[in-house]
């Protein structure tokens, strides 16, 4: 079994009805003259995960009737192997449905020959509560199916993006103090640093005036993973974090300082010449599939908490 490095952002959890944290972060507006910003997501290398991740974020936005956020890949090569990718995630999610489906049917079917037999039998006989989890797990299926053939790839050039008008979200996986943004958990599929990702982006023709970059890897506004989503934690883990912050994890190895992976991104950015970029980072585990109404993130053995509620721009 591989060893995960990075925090898993695909299981659903339980929501908090009350956010703990809820202060003044800066975040960058999505607000532009009245006019919600166009965003993207960017896809710096190809890999399953990346398609999970773009249909989680997706799938809300077309439970709330929103548009759908269109994928650019880098270059033509990535965008063909999305492509591909997405083409077996389809074929995966409709084999899901019809097993269901089938499964209901064959029952169905030899219920029908049954005296007294009514819309109610079938969910009578393999019990409400098993009846409703199929129904409702096809339904979910049906809806990522529906998603998914919709999401648009595209190979735009970073440079017809507007510095006003749009917001760029950079998918992958992420860990607490890393400066690895990773295709996959295990980060076998692909890896880039800070830098790294910040030379991609410029030399796929991001403006110099850009300035709403946003990432959505888990802990990417963390150094160190927030035992809560108290104010006062996130202020602390959302510095440099030392040697000494870090106790009984850093007792048998001696760690260097550390820094969040979205304030590596923005140094990195601006020594490019991106002097006005805000990069957004978000506390905590992303939730790729999240049970709630909105964008989720997560502490181990916590509960869920809107994305935006914990945001910090560096």
């Amino acid at each position: 079994m591989k060893k995960m490095i990075f925090g898993n952002n695909t299981q659903s959890g339980r929501s908090a009805s009350k956010p703990e944290f809820k202060n003044g972060l800066e975040a960058a507006t999505a607000i532009t003259n009245g006019m919600p910003k166009q965003g993207y997501l960017y896809i710096p290398f190809a890999a399953e995960d990346l398609v999970d991740q773009s249909l989680g974020l997706n799938l809300l936005r077309h439970l709330k009737g929103k548009r759908l956020y269109p994928l650019i890949a880098p270059n033509q090569k990535i965008l063909i192997e999305m492509e591909r990718l997405r083409a077996v995630e389809i074929t995966k999610l409709t084999e899901q449905i019809n097993t269901i489906s089938d499964k209901l049917q064959d029952v169905d079917k030899s219920l029908k020959n049954e005296a007294g037999w009514n819309a109610e039998t079938l969910r009578n006989r393999v019990s409400p509560e098993v009846f409703d989890t199929f129904t409702t797990g096809i339904a979910r299926l049906s809806q990522q199916l529906s998603v998914l053939k919709k999401m648009s790839f595209i190979h735009k050039p970073l440079s017809q993006l507007s510095s006003v008008r749009d917001k760029l979200y950079i998918l992958g996986h992420g860990a607490a103090g890393r400066n690895i943004l990773a295709a996959d958990q295990a980060a076998t599929l692909g890896q880039m640093t800070a830098k790294s990702l910040a030379e991609q982006l410029h030399s796929c023709g991001l403006p110099k005036t850009f300035y709403d970059l946003r990432i959505t890897a888990c802990f990417s506004a963390d150094s160190i993973e927030p035992f809560s989503f108290e104010a006062d934690e996130l202020d602390e883990t959302s510095g440099t974090v030392s040697e000494k912050r870090r106790g009984i994890k850093g007792i048998f190895k001696p760690l260097k300082d550390t820094n969040p992976l979205a304030l590596t991104i923005s140094k990195e950015m601006k020594r490019l010449g991106y002097h006005n970029i805000r990069v957004t980072g978000y506390h905590g585990a992303g939730v790729t599939y999240s049970p709630t109404e909105f964008r989720a993130r997560r502490l181990e053995r916590g509960t869920d908490i809107r994305r935006s509620l914990v945001r910090r721009t560096f």
